[in-house]
C-alpha cells in the first residue's frame, strides 16, 4: 500500500512538473527575456561605436591643431583649454572602459569596445602631443637650440 502511495506521489509530482514546462507563457517569458538580453547587447554594443565614431572625429580636429601657426596668447590659452578637457574626458572615458572591461572577458561586444579602446588610445596620443609641440618643447632650451640650429 505504501509503494502504491509513493508511486502516485512521484506521478502527481511528474505529471506537475510537465504540466508546468509545457506551459506557452513560461517559454514565451523566457523567450522575451533572452529577446530583452539581445537587444541590451546590441544597444551597448551600438553605443559603443558611436561613442568610438565621435572620439575618432575629435582626433583628427586634434590633429589638425599640430598644423597651426602663429599663435597669441589667446590661442596658446584655448588651446590649454582644449587639453585639459581633453584630459579630464580621457579620464572619465577609461574608467567606463574599465568598468565595461567585463564584456570583453565574456566575450560580448568585443569588437566595439576595441574600437572604443582605440579611439581613446589615439586622443590620449594627440592630447599629449600637442602638449608637447605647444607647451613642453618651447620651454625645453636644449630643443629649441636644435630646431634653431635646423631652420638655418
Amino acid at each position: 500500500m505504501e509503494c502504491t502511495t509513493t508511486k502516485s506521489r512521484i506521478q502527481e509530482t511528474f505529471n506537475e512538473v510537465t504540466e508546468l514546462s509545457n506551459k506557452k507563457n513560461i517559454k514565451a517569458a523566457h523567450e522575451l527575456a533572452i529577446n530583452k538580453l539581445l537587444d541590451s547587447i546590441c544597444k551597448v554594443r551600438d553605443i559603443l561605436f558611436e561613442r568610438a565614431s565621435l572620439i575618432s572625429e575629435l582626433n583628427l580636429k586634434m590633429a589638425k591643431l599640430s598644423h597651426l601657426e602663429n599663435l597669441d596668447d589667446e590661442c596658446f590659452e584655448m588651446i590649454r583649454k582644449i587639453l585639459d578637457q581633453s584630459k579630464a574626458f580621457h579620464h572619465k572615458a577609461i574608467r567606463n572602459y574599465v568598468e565595461l572591461n567585463w564584456l570583453i572577458r565574456k566575450g560580448i561586444a568585443t569588437e566595439a569596445m576595441h574600437a572604443y579602446k582605440d579611439a581613446l588610445n589615439d586622443l590620449k596620443e594627440y592630447t599629449e602631443d600637442l602638449e608637447d609641440l605647444f607647451f613642453n618643447l618651447p620651454d625645453d632650451k636644449e630643443f629649441a637650440n636644435r630646431i634653431e640650429m635646423l631652420s638655418r
